[in-house]
């Protein structure tokens, strides 16, 4: 049960654990909230999700619509539970913003619960799941120890990073960009973005600190790759002004939303990240340097260490950052190095394969435990 439907970050994720069971003990049975983009790879992939339609937990639904979502999240909960008895699957596995509907499930047909946690969530919403899930998926280390401290036992978290698809992503450097928008001149140091275009990105600190880098004298060119987010078109019309507004039009490109990051990805000489997210792997496994600001997330420092795949420096430092794009600008030979590295980091702990197995043991260890199935169900599905 994937969150969404869009492929973002996440769901590339699921795609990846969703594809490498097919074969296994563990035979998906994928559930999504509506069709999209999502459901066509998982088909492509020769894997059948089912839609059925559920509102999810997350904290812009709850801002928006409260306690008026409840009798949908019932009836959602309902509709879930009778198409996993036409499957009966072993175990039930979701995001924590599905949380309630996993627990549903899995009392309803007396399996495990595994839970999926992608970031700090609110502490209240760790005690809504803390008692059902059987297993709690961390994708890092100080997230498996912020949720020890916030009440879940430390015998039901596992550590399982995100990965990456290093037959996808591999260091063939490409001219995908150069050729496809020009006119990005030859010379051009090609420094790119990606992600949605919303704050939570933040497009716009990265173009204030492209400015600057311009206005140094670097020969360098700016790339955005990333749709619209359709809930942020305030967000949105900013982003797509911003360069003419300030005099660098000429030096940046959108592409839109993407389809072929394995090809673009490598076409890029450095990748920015002011938000985290496994595009960093995406990038490092292309051994594409990264330069990360978002030290706030814990996973983006297990993911790339200054010196060994790019730079990190500090979140909204501008001076830091534009100082980062400068060197690199500046030293091909430390591209190259820290590109090699990067790689070379994404073989040994974030390939696809290494996140399967791990997510396997996982499903191996609830499904042989005889207390598998936790807590009353009662309330499963009551909003906070």
């Amino acid at each position: 049960m994937p969150s969404g439907d869009l492929l973002g970050g996440a769901q590339v994720q699921y795609r990846y654990l969703i594809e490498g069971l097919r074969g296994s003990r563990y035979e998906p049975v994928v559930a999504l909230p509506s069709d999209g983009p999502l459901r066509e790879t998982l088909a492509r992939a020769g894997v059948h999700a089912a839609v059925s339609t559920y509102p999810t937990w997350n904290r812009g639904e709850i801002l928006r619509w409260g306690h008026r979502l409840w009798p949908e999240r019932r009836r959602a909960a309902e509709r879930l539970v009778a198409l996993a008895r036409t499957h009966a699957p072993s175990v039930v596995h979701g995001d924590a913003s599905v949380a309630p509907y996993l627990a549903a499930i899995a009392q309803a047909l007396r399996i495990p619960c595994v839970v999926h946690v992608r970031g700090r969530v609110r502490q209240s919403w760790v005690h809504r799941f803390a008692g059902h899930a059987s297993r709690v998926i961390a994708i890092g280390e100080p997230y498996g120890d912020w949720l020890a401290q916030s009440g879940v036992s430390r015998s039901r978290i596992n550590v399982v990073p995100d990965a990456t698809d290093l037959d996808c992503f591999r260091p063939s450097r490409t001219s995908v960009l150069r050729e496809q928008y020009a006119p990005i001149d030859g010379d051009d140091v090609l420094i790119g973005i990606a992600g949605r275009i919303e704050p939570f990105k933040q497009q716009v600190q990265f173009l204030r600190a492209a400015a600057r880098v311009i206005g140094a004298g670097r020969r360098a060119h700016f790339v955005v790759i990333g749709g619209r987010n359709t809930n942020r078109p305030l967000y949105y019309h900013r982003v797509r002004s911003w360069p003419a507004r300030h005099g660098i039009a000429s030096r940046v490109t959108f592409t839109g939303a993407r389809d072929d990051m394995e090809h673009v990805m490598p076409s890029l000489d450095v990748l920015v990240t002011l938000s985290g997210g496994s595009v960093m792997l995406e990038a490092m496994a292309c051994a594409v340097p990264v330069i990360s600001a978002s030290p706030r997330d814990p996973a983006t420092l297990r993911m790339v260490r200054d010196g060994e795949g790019g730079r990190v420096v500090p979140a909204h430092d501008l001076e830091a950052l534009v100082r980062a794009m400068i060197q690199l600008c500046d030293d091909a030979l430390a591209r190259k190095r820290l590109g090699a590295s990067g790689r070379r980091r994404v073989e040994a702990l974030f390939g696809r394969d290494h996140m399967v197995q791990a997510t396997k043991r996982v499903y191996d260890a609830v499904v042989r435990d005889p207390s598998r199935v936790r807590g009353p169900g009662s309330e499963v599905l009551r909003d906070p």
